[in-house]
C-alpha cells in the first residue's frame, strides 16, 4: 500500500502510541498498526490526512465516525478506545483486527454457501445493533468487513454513517458511498433508511455466492445507473451451486423499491434461518440417500461373496469325493450320471442365481 510520507513526515509515534506500519488507507485518512507504550498493546490508529484538516465537512465526518463507534457496543463492530489530537493531527484509536478483509478473501472466488451464511449472520447482527441505535452505515462492502483469527466478523468504517432520516447527499449535491454497493435511493440522492443497508448487504451476499457484484462497468456512473434501473441476474444463474432459497432471498434484498425489500434485519434474520433449515434438510436428505446407496452396494457385494463361498464349498466336496475314490476314473458311473432337472427345478435354480447376482 502506498504511503505518502509528505502527509506524515517523520511520523514515528503519536501520543502514547509507537507507529509500526500502514495497514489501510481511505479517501481522507490512513490506518496504522501501532503499539501502546509501555504495555505494548497492539492497536489500530486512524489518522486524518493533514490536507483535510481545514475542510470542515471532512473534519465533521471524521469526528462523526469516532462518535458513532463510541456509541456502538457490539462484538461484531470494531471497538474504539480513544479520540484525540496531536498537534494538527486528528486521530482515534481502535482495536487491531489480525486477519483479512472479506474483499481480500473474495479474490479467491466465491465462498461455500454454508460459510456465506455464517458471515452474513454476524454482519446482520452488527448492522441490526447500529439500526436499533438509529444509525445506518451507508458504505457496507467487503473491504469494510474484517474476519479475525477466531472467525469472528468485525464491521468497520462508519465514516459516512448517518442518523436514520437524514438526507444522503453532501452539500455539493453528490451521493456518497461506493458505486458497486450503493442502493438505488443512494444513487438517486433520496432519503435512506434501514432497507438501504439491506440492499448493500444483499450486494455483499451476492458477491460472496457468485464471486462478482451484480453490476460491473469501468465507468462508476454506469454502475450507479444499473443499480437504479436494471435488474440483476439471480445468484443461482451465475452459480448453480447456490441453493434456490438463498438465491431468492438475495433477490428480495435487491428490489429497486424500498417498500418491496425485506423491511428490517429482524425479518431478514428470520428468513435467513429458514435458509439454514432448508439447506440442512437438503444435506440430511442427500446424506441419507448416499447411505442407502452405499448400503445397497455393500449388500450386493455380500451376496457375491456368499455365492463365491458356496461355489468353493461345492468344488471342495467334489474334490474330496474324487480323492476318496482314487481318482475320477474310479468313481462308479452311476455317481457321475445326474438325473435331468425338471422344468420347475430349472426355474427355481435360475431364480436363485438371479437373486445372488443382485
Amino acid at each position: 500500500m502506498t504511503f505518502h510520507e509528505e502527509d506524515f513526515p517523520n511520523l514515528k509515534e503519536i501520543g502514547l502510541y509507537r507507529i509500526e506500519k500502514v495497514i489501510g488507507r481511505g479517501g481522507m485518512a490512513y490506518v496504522f498498526k501501532a503499539k501502546k507504550t509501555p504495555d505494548s498493546e497492539t492497536v489500530a490508529i486512524k489518522v486524518m490526512s493533514p490536507g483535510f484538516s481545514m475542510d470542515e465537512s471532512m473534519v465533521s465526518r471524521f469526528k462523526r465516525e469516532a462518535e458513532v463507534l463510541k456509541n456502538l457496543n457490539h462484538p461484531n463492530i470494531v471497538r474504539i478506545f480513544d479520540v484525540n489530537m496531536e498537534g494538527k493531527l486528528r486521530y482515534f484509536v481502535m482495536e487491531f483486527i489480525p486477519g483479512k478483509s472479506l474483499a481480500e478473501e473474495l479474490k479467491g472466488g466465491p465462498l461455500a454457501p454454508e460459510e456465506v451464511l455464517g458471515i452474513t449472520w454476524q454482519v446482520s447482527d452488527a448492522l441490526r445493533s447500529a439500526h436499533e441505535a438509529g444509525i445506518i452505515h451507508r458504505d457496507l462492502k467487503p473491504a469494510n468487513i474484517m474476519r479475525d483469527e477466531t472467525d469472528r466478523i468485525k464491521l468497520t468504517d462508519f465514516g459516512i454513517a448517518r442518523v436514520i432520516g437524514v438526507s444522503s447527499v453532501t452539500a455539493a449535491g453528490k451521493s456518497v458511498g461506493t458505486p458497486a454497493y450503493m442502493s438505488p435511493e443512494q444513487v438517486l440522492g433520496k432519503e435512506l433508511g434501514v432497507t438501504s443497508d439491506i440492499y448493500s448487504l444483499g450486494v455483499v451476499l451476492y458477491e460472496m455466492l457468485t464471486g462478482k457484484v451484480p453490476f460491473e462497468s469501468a465507468n462508476p456512473l454506469e454502475i450507479m445507473r444499473k443499480h437504479a434501473y436494471e435488474e440483476a441476474q439471480s445468484p443461482k444463474e451465475l452459480n448453480p451451486e447456490v441453493p434456490l432459497i438463498l438465491s431468492q432471498l438475495v433477490m428480495r434484498m435487491l428490489k429497486k423499491k424500498q417498500d418491496e425489500r425485506i423491511p428490517n434485519l429482524k425479518v431478514f434474520e428470520s428468513q435467513l434461518q429458514e435458509c439454514v433449515r432448508s439447506m440442512r434438510g437438503d444435506f440430511v436428505t442427500a446424506t441419507a440417500k448416499m447411505e442407502i446407496e452405499e448400503g445397497t452396494v455393500r449388500e450386493q457385494k455380500l451376496r457375491f461373496v456368499k455365492f463365491g463361498i458356496l461355489i468353493c464349498v461345492i468344488i471342495g466336496i467334489v474334490f474330496f469325493i474324487v480323492r476318496s475314490c482314487g481318482g475320477l476314473g474310479a468313481i462308479p458311473r452311476r455317481y457321475l450320471m445326474l438325473p435331468p432337472l425338471t422344468d420347475e427345478q430349472k426355474e427355481e435354480l435360475q431364480e436363485r442365481i438371479e437373486s445372488l447376482r443382485k
